[in-house]
């Protein structure tokens, strides 16, 4: 790997982590707003709060459409800060084209703010691009023959010159 390259993932991984904290962060936020929901709705309900005609049985029958859909960004935050992670181990492991794939995913779900807090989703968007610098799915084989004078990459299979130190097409270092 060119050291240009190198750069590019070593930019990868910190982006990564960073979405990875934005995304973790969210899903606190969504655990503090339904436990601050549930402890309001209890002492609703008991009646703690009588505020007249708010209080006491009439609060039980809003608990559910308050808290269903923030237990549904919470759920969502908390696979996508798993999946976050994972990403982030995959890019560290030099698994480049899975961390690719589910870095631009990551980016595109992470610019709602209900999941990613926005920020999250630039960050893995960064990623994406850093990674697509540097991992190229290698082209369909397709067999060559070396020309006269030239020797085959071992990587792409395509003709290159014999005083080639990379391949001109892939970037492979030949020997």
């Amino acid at each position: 790997m060119t050291p240009q390259a190198g750069a590019e993932i070593q930019t990868a991984r910190t982006y990564a982590l960073v979405g990875f904290i934005f995304f973790a962060i969210m899903t606190a936020v969504w655990s503090l707003v339904l436990l601050i929901g549930a402890i309001f709705f209890a002492f609703w309900d008991t009646g703690m709060w009588d505020w007249g005609m708010m209080g006491g049985s009439w609060g039980g029958g809003w608990l559910f459409p308050f808290i269903f859909p923030f237990t549904v960004f919470l759920a969502l935050s908390a696979g996508f800060t798993i999946w976050a992670w994972t990403v982030r181990s995959n890019i560290e492991a030099g698994r480049y084209s899975q961390a690719q794939t589910s870095s631009l995913i990551l980016g595109i779900f992470g610019l709602f703010p209900p999941i990613g807090a926005l920020v999250g989703g630039i960050l893995f968007l960064l990623a994406h691009s850093k990674i697509g610098y540097v991992y190229a799915p290698p082209p369909a084989y397709q067999p060559t023959l070396a020309t006269p004078g030239g020797r085959m990459c071992p990587e792409c299979g395509r003709s290159i010159p014999m005083d080639a130190k990379l391949c001109p097409y892939c970037g492979k270092e030949l020997p």
